[in-house]
């Protein structure tokens, strides 16, 4: 990761940093290594490499690239001549990032891409750390840091606002005195299925940044599109099937009658009689289920998000 900040000394990055400094730590245990995270700065930069001594944060100048050759094209035509050369810099050390609060510059992080490298805020940083390491079979998160964790249970503990609302409904359903039947079916699709889901999701994550290593230093033929086509198969078999779990679990709940083999998100037989025992939640099943497309893009959506 290349660091070019304006303002290193800021309380916000400085606690970003220290939180990864803990990761860091972590993965400095294993011998031999699994993977590491290492912290770039410009030898030019003598304020930020200053405090990165002063908080003993293990850092490693690099000496500023002039070679523009490689830069974006259209980068390289602007006269801004400290993006070019962090661009140049960060092709010429390999830096999977460059991590940046010069806002001015996030335009051009499309252009980035194309060559391989990511330019994100200090914000983004320890997100980006988590997908690294789990990708390399480390389980960790900052919201949840324990050492030698196993995959079982780790979702669960690490991103508990995603099992939250799912928990609840199961609670209510305890409460209520459904079926065990039912109870179990939530429980399965809920701590298996979203749990699975989690990790397929940060697997095509991983090798997406695999992608673009691969892209930054020119590899013709492992460009890791077999790793991602598999992972993103897989993911759809779970989510298009998660929709499914969750028509056998409304099925079971309200005793719709369907065979659980043929309850099904789409199945005919299982909307009609969703519609009748609960019309009003059957209009919100059509859109979810019946292949409604919104209006805007997916970057209008992603940006509202």
């Amino acid at each position: 990761m290349l660091l070019c900040l304006t303002a290193p000394e800021n309380r916000n990055t400085i606690a970003l940093l220290d939180e990864l400094e803990q990761l860091r730590a972590y993965l400095n245990y294993f011998q031999p290594p699994i993977c590491s995270i290492r912290l770039l700065v410009p030898a030019s930069d003598h304020k930020t490499l200053a405090v990165m001594i002063d908080l003993e944060m293990r850092v490693t100048p690099v000496k500023q690239s002039e070679d523009l050759t490689r830069i974006p094209k259209s980068a390289g035509e602007q006269p801004d001549k400290d993006l070019q050369a962090i661009a140049a810099t960060a092709l010429a050390c390999d830096a999977d990032c460059i991590v940046t609060d010069v806002g001015k510059w996030f335009p051009w992080a499309e252009e980035f891409e194309k060559t391989g490298i990511l330019l994100t805020s200090p914000d983004f940083l320890l997100r980006y750390a988590e997908i690294f390491v789990r990708g390399h079979d480390l389980p960790w998160a900052f919201a949840y840091k324990v050492w030698f964790e196993p995959w079982m249970a780790f979702y669960q503990m690490a991103e508990e606002w995603t099992f939250a609302p799912g928990l609840q409904f199961l609670k209510v359903c305890q409460a209520k005195k459904a079926s065990s039947d039912s109870v179990e079916i939530g429980r399965s699709l809920i701590y298996n299925r979203l749990d699975q889901l989690c990790f397929t999701r940060d697997r095509l994550l991983f090798y997406e940044m695999q992608q673009a290593a691969a892209r930054r230093v020119q590899w013709k033929r492992q460009r890791f599109s077999a790793e991602i086509a598999y992972y993103l198969n897989f993911y759809y078999l779970l989510l298009y099937g998660a929709f499914d779990h969750a028509a056998v679990l409304v099925n079971s709940l309200l005793n719709l009658g369907v065979d659980p083999k043929r309850a099904s998100a789409r199945n005919p037989e299982f909307l009609k009689l969703l519609n009748t025992r609960a019309p009003t939640r059957t209009r919100g099943a059509r859109l979810n289920f019946g292949g409604y497309q919104p209006t805007k893009s997916a970057r209008e959506r992603g940006a509202e998000q």
